[in-house]
């Protein structure tokens, strides 16, 4: 979920803003495909869900239209702030292996830490379908693809960190 008010995001958003040049590690090569809503999206959802009694019995995928890598999405993003990001690879099989005793360091003390499949999840596709959301939504997605959301982010993240505000 992207928009207005991630706090998660934002933290993203400062790292980028100071070391992005520098670069940002990722698992692989980000060529991963992400599932991605705005948040404006995904209220409009859970409006129409909540109204209809017969969603309760179905899974709906909260998913755009985008097909969009994890490197398309930083590099967007990149381009929206005026800077240049640049992605590090860090090598899948290195960081799973790395993995191994940490999540059985948590293991032990009853705090898994769930790092191998973390890594897992970080570099495989995740591709949803969305026809059973559209078919839920009073309308067309108002943010379809990052090209139409990831301005709002941007420009909330500006407002709320340079007061730089529309």
């Amino acid at each position: 979920v992207y928009g207005p008010g991630s706090r998660h995001l934002k933290g993203l958003l400062s790292w980028l803003e100071k070391y992005g040049k520098i670069g940002v590690p990722f698992v692989g090569k980000g060529e991963n495909i992400m599932p991605l809503i705005h948040i404006q999206d995904l209220v409009r959802l859970l409006v129409c869900v909540g109204r209809d009694p017969k969603a309760s019995a179905k899974i709906i995928n909260a998913v755009d239209d985008s097909r969009v890598t994890a490197r398309n999405f930083l590099m967007r993003i990149g381009q929206l702030m005026g800077k240049v990001i640049r992605i590090r690879p860090l090598p899948k099989t290195l960081l799973k292996i790395a993995a191994v005793p940490v999540d059985a360091l948590g293991n032990l003390v009853g705090f898994p830490f769930g790092i191998g499949g973390l890594v897992e999840l970080m570099s495989s596709d995740a591709v949803f379908s969305n026809v059973r959301m559209k078919a839920r939504l009073d309308g067309p997605l108002q943010y379809p693809t990052i090209t139409e959301g990831l301005p709002t982010l941007i420009e909330w993240f500006r407002c709320e960190t340079q007061e730089v505000c529309a």
